[in-house]
């Protein structure tokens, strides 16, 4: 009678009671490579470690910061627009009102009439769009059409109660009026589709048109004399907070003070705005970049790493009396020109 007893030899190499897959899960394979390359520059084993652990500390620090930036950043930005799509307008009789145009001397005021009543605003009007005034005449008068040489900013005062729905009511308001009239170019919009197109046509609104008196006299009727900027709160880059378009000037607002605007002044403060702005609009797409270009490298290296491993596996079975930890082995390896 033959006694079967089950008897465990190891694997060649291998200290009894220790895993070969316990010992790479506590060093990995990525932090053996760079071990191994400090090791070849003259570093002794327990320094390469010591300087790879740290390193290996600082990026996971690294890659969360960017991944807590790309969050706080989008973050942000879903916040502010959905505060601008929900936030009405109620000036009360006696506001203030700011409104910049090229100062020209036949100012109507019986005509629609952008405006901004936020200093916030206002500090960004006085800079971005005086320059892109000034701008703007260089191009006119470069093709010789008649301009002026300056331009003025208007104090206006509110004579009644102005009052504008917020983006997310003039949507509903919006397509509410076109099922009314029977418009199916825009009646049976919704959702995504709606809001774009919405945007597109208070956008137009600086040219006019019969559909768009056609809507602000439905808006009238529901007892609104103004109407937010889409354009320059979403669209144009201004990324104003509450920008707004009275339907008739005249009838709203008294014209209390003027004064012409320093250009030189208003394009140094433009400059600033705009990075300001482009900074703020980009920080989502910044902080994703970071993930992303990280997220690449690591892939890299551990197709890097994958392939140096595999090599440091196969000398270490050809060499199982080896006393080299993995580190050193593919230094060696390294130096040798074989990784």
């Amino acid at each position: 009678m033959v006694d079967y007893v089950l008897v465990h030899y190891g694997v060649k190499g291998m200290k009894w009671g220790v895993r070969k897959e316990e010992k790479l899960a506590k060093r990995e394979r990525s932090q053996i490579d760079a071990e191994a390359r400090l090791i070849r520059r003259g570093k002794s084993p327990e320094e390469a470690r010591r300087i790879v652990t740290r390193n290996k500390k600082i990026a996971k620090a690294v890659f969360i910061a960017a991944g807590a930036t790309l969050a706080v950043a989008t973050a942000y930005t879903i916040r502010d627009t959905n505060i601008k799509q929900r936030s009405e307008v109620i000036l009360e009789k006696g506001a203030k009102l700011s409104h910049i145009r090229p100062d020209l001397p036949d100012f109507d005021l019986d005509k629609r009439l952008y405006t901004t009543f936020l200093d916030a605003d206002s500090d960004k009007y006085d800079g971005m769009f005086v320059k892109h005034l000034a701008n703007a005449r260089k191009t006119l008068q470069t093709m010789g059409r008649p301009v002026a040489n300056q331009t003025a900013k208007y104090t206006l005062v509110a004579k009644e109660q102005i009052r504008a729905p917020s983006q997310d009511q003039a949507e509903k308001l919006f397509k509410t009026w076109a099922q009314v009239n029977n418009n199916p170019k825009y009646g049976a919009l919704s959702g995504t589709a709606l809001r774009k197109t919405y945007q597109t046509f208070n956008q137009a609104a600086v040219y006019g048109g019969e559909d768009h008196e056609k809507f602000y006299g439905f808006l009238k009727t529901q007892g609104y004399n103004a109407i937010l900027d889409a354009n320059d709160q979403f669209l144009s880059g201004f990324d104003a907070k509450k920008p707004l378009i009275l339907f008739n000037a005249a009838s709203s607002a008294v014209v209390s003070g003027k004064k012409v605007v320093d250009e030189s002044e208003a394009i140094r403060k433009a400059n600033k705005q705009t990075a300001k702005v482009l900074g703020k609009n980009l920080a989502p797409t910044i902080a994703q970049y970071g993930l992303l270009a990280g997220a690449a490298k690591a892939v890299v290296t551990k197709t890097k790493n994958s392939v140096a491993n595999d090599e440091v596996d196969a000398y270490l079975k050809d060499h199982p009396e080896s006393k080299k930890s993995r580190a050193e082995v593919a230094a060696m390896l390294l130096e040798e020109g074989k990784l």
